[in-house]
């Protein structure tokens, strides 16, 4: 996904930054390229996955898509509900960059954005599978017409002592959709666009750039998202 700034020790459930925030954007790689990029693998951010927000079966670590459980905040059941939702992932939020900051209620607020319904469920315009240019991919599963939004890439922090600037620096990228959109530089081959709005605290939303056909796969250019917002993902 969206190569995203690096982060120490990501918000956890019930706190929002446990540690540092490094302006290095590197979170997110599922947005990786019209060829392949190395996966780099960080125990650091591993570890990060101790604290509970959601959880993976062993079986679905090497699966395209992964099947990944949202936990309620704090890791509590809501009593007389599921434990968790899932969503459709990739590994490299699961495995490689894992950001725990994404809870059941957050998810629930920001799936409902892309949502005509109330109903928790993944666009019905993509969805994820394995790719030839990099592991996983994201793939248009109807026509989407050019200028029309598609879903969340990324959302500001919610940290309340942080100034909104830094809120908006301090993003999360979604991983239903964000971290599984691959790179392309070619202007021929991208198809979408990365664009934030001010009004809604910066959240930036996927938008086709032109007319995408049903099983084409969602590209977006980093080097172009890096140039439009700076300090938010990292360049090709």
């Amino acid at each position: 996904g969206i190569p995203q700034a690096d982060r120490v020790r990501m918000a956890g459930p019930n706190n929002s930054l446990q540690s540092v925030f490094i302006p290095l954007l590197l979170y997110s790689w599922g947005f990786v390229g019209c060829w392949t990029m190395p996966q780099v693998q960080s125990s650091l951010l591993r570890a990060s996955m101790l604290n509970n927000a959601g959880t993976q079966s062993g079986q679905q670590a090497s699966r395209c898509p992964v099947d990944y459980v949202l936990r309620n905040e704090g890791g509590q059941a809501i009593v007389g509900k599921p434990s968790g939702i899932h969503v459709s992932s990739v590994q490299t939020f699961t495995e490689d960059y894992h950001d725990p900051w994404w809870t059941e209620q957050r998810a629930k607020h920001f799936l409902a954005l892309a949502s005509s319904s109330d109903t928790l469920s993944q666009s019905a315009s993509y969805y994820i599978a394995p790719s030839r240019i990099s592991g996983c991919g994201v793939y248009a599963s109807r026509r989407i017409s050019k200028g029309e939004r598609i879903d969340v890439v990324w959302v500001p922090d919610d940290t309340y002592w942080l100034p909104r600037f830094f809120q908006a620096m301090a993003i999360h990228v979604t991983p239903w959709f964000g971290y599984g959109m691959n790179h392309c530089w070619k202007e021929r081959n991208a198809n979408v666009d990365v664009e934030a709005s001010g009004e809604s605290g910066s959240i930036a939303w996927g938008v086709a750039s032109r007319d995408i056909s049903a099983g084409e796969e969602l590209l977006t250019n980093y080097n172009k998202v890096f140039l439009q917002h700076p300090f938010r993902i990292v360049p090709a």
